[in-house]
């Protein structure tokens, strides 16, 4: 059975996530209550509308719970759109939609961290989807 789960990710920038869902054309809204198949759970200090994903926008969405110690976890459906997947697995658009997600935030994290240090950055997409970024100015 489908079911809302934690992701063991961990975002520390919130400017960073609003940078990477701008890239996807996803939203970045502050609170709301993430959705899975089952339905709606639990509130959120912010959620992500899968904007551009046509077959996921109406049923899921992505949920940033707030920890202590100022970090985001993920929450999300475990299988958006796939098979009934046990607990701890995930199938269907939720690896896709997961590792986009992170590839964005990554680059964007990158991006920022360049730019407080004046480093140029050079990137290119890879035909399988991943991303080489190269950092030049660190050694100067």
């Amino acid at each position: 059975m489908s079911h809302l789960c934690e992701i063991a990710v961990e975002f520390r920038h919130i400017d960073a996530v609003r940078d990477a869902c701008a890239a996807l054309g996803w939203t970045l809204h502050q609170g709301g209550r993430v959705r899975s198949y089952v339905g709606t759970g639990e509130a959120c200090a912010w959620t992500i509308e899968l904007t551009t994903e046509a077959s996921l926008r109406q049923t899921y969405n992505l949920g940033l719970r707030q920890a202590p110690d100022g970090t985001y976890a993920l929450l999300c459906d475990n299988a958006m759109r796939g098979p009934v997947t046990p607990v701890g697995q995930y199938a269907g658009e939720t690896p896709r939609i997961l590792g986009r997600l992170r590839q964005e935030y990554a680059t964007a994290v990158l991006y920022a961290e360049a730019a407080l240090h004046g480093w140029q950055l050079d990137a290119t997409q890879q035909p399988d989807g991943t991303r080489t970024v190269w950092v030049h100015g660190l050694i100067g």
